[in-house]
């Protein structure tokens, strides 16, 4: 028999299969796959694939579940429960599972069971390239005659990079912050993501972004100074 195996992969990153980048507000896609265990002779009576959200997640939706190359249906061949974020539930019905026993469906003939998750990355995601808080988890349990078993899967990470801007009086050596200027932070090209303006010590933050290139100008000038004309291009990578 084939070791039954778990795993977690995120889909389209700009980094790897393990992790990826993403501004608050985007939807980050996972595919959790476990191996199909079980026969027509020791039938499954549950077979649930557990997926671990993190806080820094939002609106999870379960889009596909799919066993080999068939596609389920939620509700007849499958059920998910979202009452708790850091145990969604996918599920096989009893249905689905009478039905392989019963040899009116090739889950037994299957290899895998596959489940592509999508999730939304919250403004309280935490920033930086080393964190582990914005991460995601699966697990397998199924039972049979002899019980439960219990199976551990891969974690994928999302990060999420904050980018501060510092403005100051040119004309003094301890660098004097200005209060009340006016910055636009726009795509490389150029649509608007967010506009801010600097505290009284002279600085705001652009929170929660995705690798990329973005580009920075400053749009109103401090009460008495000139206004920067410039546009800064700024690359945050990967």
């Amino acid at each position: 028999t084939m070791e039954v195996e778990v795993s977690k992969e995120i889909v389209g990153g700009d980094i790897d299969t393990k992790s990826t980048t993403a501004s608050a507000g985007d939807t980050v896609t996972f595919k959790l796959t476990a191996s199909v265990t079980g026969s027509k002779e020791v039938p499954l009576t549950e077979y649930t694939i557990h997926d671990n959200l993190s806080d820094s997640f939002r609106d999870p939706a379960v889009t596909e579940v799919m066993v080999g190359s068939t596609k389920l249906q939620e509700g007849t061949d499958y059920t998910v429960d979202k009452t708790n974020l850091s145990d969604i539930q996918i599920s096989l019905s009893e249905s689905y599972l009478k039905a392989a026993k019963e040899g009116t469906n090739d889950f037994y003939a299957s290899s895998d069971v596959t489940v592509t998750l999508t999730a939304v990355l919250k403004d309280t995601a935490v920033s930086g390239n080393t964190t582990t808080a914005n991460s995601n988890s699966d697990r397998l349990t199924y039972t049979n005659t002899y019980g439960q078993t219990e199976k551990s899967g891969g974690t994928v990470y999302v990060y999420t990079f904050d980018l501060p801007v510092f403005k100051y009086d040119g004309t003094t050596t301890d660098k004097t912050g200005l209060g009340n200027a006016t910055f636009e932070l726009k795509t490389k090209e150029g649509t608007l993501i967010d506009t801010k303006t600097t505290d009284s010590s002279g600085n705001v933050t652009f929170a929660k972004l995705a690798a990329g290139t973005y580009k920075v100008k400053e749009t109103v000038a401090p009460a008495g100074y000139n206004l920067n004309s410039s546009e800064y291009t700024v690359v945050i990578s990967t």
